[in-house]
Protein backbone atom coordinates (compact mmCIF):
# COMPACT_ATOMS: atom_id res chain seq x y z
CA UNK A 1 0.00 0.00 0.00
CA UNK A 2 2.82 2.29 1.06
CA UNK A 3 6.58 2.26 1.01
CA UNK A 4 8.15 0.46 3.99
CA UNK A 5 9.41 3.10 6.96
CA UNK A 6 6.20 5.75 5.60
CA UNK A 7 3.24 7.00 7.23
CA UNK A 8 -0.01 5.57 5.91
CA UNK A 9 -3.27 7.11 6.34
CA UNK A 10 -6.14 5.73 5.25
CA UNK A 11 -10.43 5.89 5.85
CA UNK A 12 -12.44 3.70 7.01
CA UNK A 13 -13.72 2.42 3.78
CA UNK A 14 -10.13 2.39 2.36
CA UNK A 15 -9.04 -0.08 5.42
CA UNK A 16 -11.70 -2.42 5.26
CA UNK A 17 -10.80 -2.84 1.34
CA UNK A 18 -6.97 -3.51 1.99
CA UNK A 19 -8.54 -5.85 5.08
CA UNK A 20 -6.74 -3.73 7.70
CA UNK A 21 -9.70 -3.49 9.83
CA UNK A 22 -12.18 -5.81 10.04
CA UNK A 23 -15.66 -3.88 10.77
CA UNK A 24 -17.15 -0.30 10.70
CA UNK A 25 -19.87 0.96 12.74
CA UNK A 26 -21.14 3.93 14.67
CA UNK A 27 -23.30 2.15 17.19
CA UNK A 28 -21.68 0.52 20.17
CA UNK A 29 -23.95 -1.81 20.64
CA UNK A 30 -23.69 -3.69 16.57
CA UNK A 31 -19.87 -3.20 17.51
CA UNK A 32 -20.27 -5.89 20.41
CA UNK A 33 -22.81 -7.92 18.97
CA UNK A 34 -20.40 -8.68 15.72
CA UNK A 35 -17.62 -9.59 17.78
CA UNK A 36 -19.90 -11.53 20.18
CA UNK A 37 -18.53 -9.64 23.24
CA UNK A 38 -20.91 -9.97 25.97
CA UNK A 39 -22.05 -6.60 28.22
CA UNK A 40 -24.78 -6.05 30.49
CA UNK A 41 -25.27 -2.09 29.43
CA UNK A 42 -23.41 0.70 27.73
CA UNK A 43 -23.24 3.51 30.10
CA UNK A 44 -23.01 7.06 28.74
CA UNK A 45 -21.41 9.45 30.95
CA UNK A 46 -22.90 12.85 29.85
CA UNK A 47 -20.69 15.75 30.07
CA UNK A 48 -20.57 17.96 33.18
CA UNK A 49 -21.70 21.90 33.19
CA UNK A 50 -17.96 22.35 34.05
CA UNK A 51 -16.81 20.47 31.05
CA UNK A 52 -18.80 22.40 28.58
CA UNK A 53 -18.09 25.59 29.64
CA UNK A 54 -14.58 24.80 29.42
CA UNK A 55 -15.15 23.76 26.21
CA UNK A 56 -16.92 27.25 25.37
CA UNK A 57 -14.40 29.04 26.53
CA UNK A 58 -10.97 27.55 25.74
CA UNK A 59 -12.40 27.34 21.82
CA UNK A 60 -10.16 29.23 19.60
CA UNK A 61 -12.99 31.54 18.23
CA UNK A 62 -13.48 32.19 22.24
CA UNK A 63 -10.14 32.25 23.28
CA UNK A 64 -9.43 34.97 20.72
CA UNK A 65 -12.62 37.16 21.58
CA UNK A 66 -11.32 36.61 25.98
CA UNK A 67 -7.83 37.86 24.46
CA UNK A 68 -8.87 40.34 22.96
CA UNK A 69 -11.32 42.08 26.04
CA UNK A 70 -8.37 41.34 28.16
CA UNK A 71 -5.77 42.95 25.86
CA UNK A 72 -8.16 46.04 25.42
CA UNK A 73 -9.23 46.23 28.90
CA UNK A 74 -5.43 46.88 29.46
CA UNK A 75 -4.99 49.53 27.30
CA UNK A 76 -7.65 51.26 28.32
CA UNK A 77 -6.51 50.94 32.14
CA UNK A 78 -3.29 52.52 30.98
CA UNK A 79 -4.91 55.57 29.55
CA UNK A 80 -6.94 55.90 32.69
CA UNK A 81 -6.11 57.14 35.97
CA UNK A 82 -6.36 55.00 38.99
CA UNK A 83 -7.45 51.03 38.85
CA UNK A 84 -11.21 51.09 37.38
CA UNK A 85 -12.99 49.19 34.50
CA UNK A 86 -10.33 48.98 32.26
CA UNK A 87 -8.47 46.94 34.80
CA UNK A 88 -11.62 44.86 35.66
CA UNK A 89 -12.11 44.11 32.05
CA UNK A 90 -8.66 43.15 31.74
CA UNK A 91 -8.69 40.78 34.56
CA UNK A 92 -12.29 39.40 34.04
CA UNK A 93 -11.27 38.41 29.83
CA UNK A 94 -7.62 37.03 30.97
CA UNK A 95 -9.13 35.01 33.95
CA UNK A 96 -11.99 33.30 31.37
CA UNK A 97 -9.35 33.05 29.08
CA UNK A 98 -7.23 31.28 31.24
CA UNK A 99 -10.19 29.31 33.51
CA UNK A 100 -11.33 27.82 30.23
CA UNK A 101 -8.22 26.47 29.23
CA UNK A 102 -7.39 24.70 32.50
CA UNK A 103 -10.73 23.68 33.12
CA UNK A 104 -10.36 22.07 29.60
CA UNK A 105 -7.21 20.50 30.30
CA UNK A 106 -5.06 22.37 27.50
CA UNK A 107 -2.99 23.61 29.95
CA UNK A 108 -1.75 23.90 33.18
CA UNK A 109 -1.34 26.82 36.41
CA UNK A 110 2.19 27.26 34.66
CA UNK A 111 0.79 29.31 31.87
CA UNK A 112 -0.57 31.51 34.13
CA UNK A 113 2.26 32.17 36.16
CA UNK A 114 4.27 32.82 32.93
CA UNK A 115 1.57 35.71 32.07
CA UNK A 116 1.72 36.95 34.59
CA UNK A 117 4.92 37.29 35.32
CA UNK A 118 5.50 39.08 31.50
CA UNK A 119 2.96 41.40 32.70
CA UNK A 120 4.82 42.33 35.30
CA UNK A 121 7.66 42.48 33.56
CA UNK A 122 6.20 44.68 30.90
CA UNK A 123 4.74 47.27 33.51
CA UNK A 124 8.20 47.40 34.78
CA UNK A 125 9.40 48.09 31.47
CA UNK A 126 6.42 51.22 31.27
CA UNK A 127 7.77 52.79 34.77
CA UNK A 128 11.73 52.33 33.64
CA UNK A 129 12.44 54.59 30.85
CA UNK A 130 13.80 52.95 27.65
CA UNK A 131 13.21 49.36 26.08
CA UNK A 132 15.57 47.07 28.01
CA UNK A 133 15.23 43.57 29.32
CA UNK A 134 12.24 43.81 31.05
CA UNK A 135 10.30 45.00 28.39
CA UNK A 136 11.63 41.87 25.61
CA UNK A 137 11.32 39.21 28.51
CA UNK A 138 7.86 40.35 29.27
CA UNK A 139 6.80 40.26 25.83
CA UNK A 140 8.06 36.45 25.42
CA UNK A 141 6.62 35.58 28.80
CA UNK A 142 2.93 36.57 27.62
CA UNK A 143 3.30 34.77 24.30
CA UNK A 144 4.91 31.86 25.86
CA UNK A 145 2.23 31.90 28.59
CA UNK A 146 -0.29 32.51 26.03
CA UNK A 147 0.44 29.55 23.64
CA UNK A 148 1.29 26.82 26.57
CA UNK A 149 -2.48 27.84 27.43
CA UNK A 150 -4.41 26.97 24.11
CA UNK A 151 -2.46 23.42 23.67
CA UNK A 152 -1.71 24.58 20.31
CA UNK A 153 0.70 26.30 18.66
CA UNK A 154 -1.14 27.03 15.24
CA UNK A 155 -4.45 28.11 17.25
CA UNK A 156 -2.52 29.95 19.97
CA UNK A 157 -0.25 32.46 17.51
CA UNK A 158 -3.22 33.38 15.50
CA UNK A 159 -4.96 34.51 18.78
CA UNK A 160 -2.48 36.14 19.76
CA UNK A 161 -1.74 37.69 16.24
CA UNK A 162 -5.62 39.06 16.10
CA UNK A 163 -5.79 39.86 19.37
CA UNK A 164 -3.16 42.61 19.34
CA UNK A 165 -3.94 43.82 15.72
CA UNK A 166 -7.47 44.53 16.94
CA UNK A 167 -5.92 46.10 20.23
CA UNK A 168 -3.41 48.34 18.25
CA UNK A 169 -6.48 49.55 15.91
CA UNK A 170 -8.69 50.24 19.39
CA UNK A 171 -5.39 51.72 20.34
CA UNK A 172 -5.06 54.24 17.68
CA UNK A 173 -9.05 55.04 17.97
CA UNK A 174 -9.07 55.79 22.10
CA UNK A 175 -5.67 58.09 20.92
CA UNK A 176 -7.21 60.06 18.30
CA UNK A 177 -10.93 60.22 20.19
CA UNK A 178 -9.96 60.08 23.61
CA UNK A 179 -9.06 63.42 24.40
Amino acid sequence: ISDKGKLLNLTGNEAMKYGIADFISDDYEEILAHFNIPYNSIVKVEEGMELKLAKVLSSSYMSTLLLTIGFVGMVIEIFTPGFGLGGTISIVGFGLFFAGNILAGHSQWTSLVLFITGLILLIIEGIVPGFGLPGISGIILVIAGTVLAMGNITSALISISIAIIITAFITVLLIKYGQ
